[in-house]
């Protein structure tokens, strides 16, 4: 399995707490920075051949950031790399992932899944889901882990995506009209699956995103989207959508469904 870590020049200092976290947990594995490309020096020209603006406001409402979208190409470079390679895997790293202990022990089983599901599009989230169901998931065989299904999770900061599920994702965001963690979008296709490793085995070192070099840019745009939204919907419509809802949340609960709030780190280490 290839390992390729999404970093930064600037970001040294992230990278070599990573190197080190990867040394000390997978001895032996090496890791590969792809082609970071930079969006924002783009012309519009360069930038309308990758990204449908157009796309992105039926999604969304709003576009998406020129930061990203070089965040995704340089991930869609990775999923190019290996979608012609029948058993191949790539396992994606964002430099400020924080790697648990148990990772070390449960990457052999990993692998073994994997190969037992690579003619299957699937993209296996290493990171805690924010929606997930553990009832009638499947065992990962190390006697500790599962494999659950996912319904809703943001973050790309680990995640493993075998040679079909990476034909599948450059498929389904090309032109790049989506963003790169929009899971929920991407299983609902039907056209790669979605799971997760419960419990989660990476985490990461700053979820307020203080230091992300996207995250005040995504927020700078859902903030002006949404000062453009009209106003409330009456209060029959609000009703509705409530008890809704309200009934959606009371199905997921009797049937298994985890929402996680909030992500932290809490349970990674033990």
């Amino acid at each position: 399995m290839r390992i390729f870590v999404l970093s930064l020049p600037k970001d040294s200092d992230k990278l070599e707490r990573f190197r080190a976290d990867l040394a000390r947990l997978l001895p032996g594995c090496s890791f590969a920075i792809p082609e970071m490309y930079n969006a924002r020096l783009f012309s519009e020209e360069q930038l309308a051949s990758v990204y449908s603006r157009e796309g992105a406001l039926a999604n969304y409402g709003r576009e998406i950031g020129k930061g990203e979208i070089g965040n995704i190409m340089s991930q869609q470079s990775v999923f190019a790399s290996i979608q012609g390679e029948a058993r191949a895997c790539a396992l994606i790293f964002e430099d400020d992932a924080k790697l648990g202990p148990r990772l070390t022990q449960a990457m052999p089983h990993i692998q073994e899944w994997l190969d037992r599901h690579a003619e299957t599009p699937v993209a296996l989230l290493l990171t805690q889901p924010s929606k997930y169901r553990v009832w009638g998931s499947g065992p990962l065989g190390d006697g500790r882990h599962r494999i659950a299904r996912v319904f809703a999770a943001s973050g790309n900061y680990g995640f493993i995506v075998n040679a079909k599920g990476a034909q599948a994702l450059l498929e389904l965001n090309t032109p790049i009209s989506r963003h790169p963690d929009d899971w929920a979008y991407y299983h609902k296709t039907g056209k790669i699956r979605v799971c997760a490793v419960h419990p989660f085995l990476v985490g990461n070192y700053d979820f307020e995103r203080a230091r992300s070099n996207l995250s005040a840019e995504r927020y700078a745009m859902w903030q002006a989207s949404n000062s453009d939204r009209p106003v409330r919907p009456a209060w029959p419509l609000r009703l509705r959508r409530a008890v809704s809802s309200r009934l959606q949340r009371l199905f997921e609960r009797l049937t298994g469904v985890v929402v996680v709030a909030e992500r932290s780190n809490d349970g990674l280490e033990s």
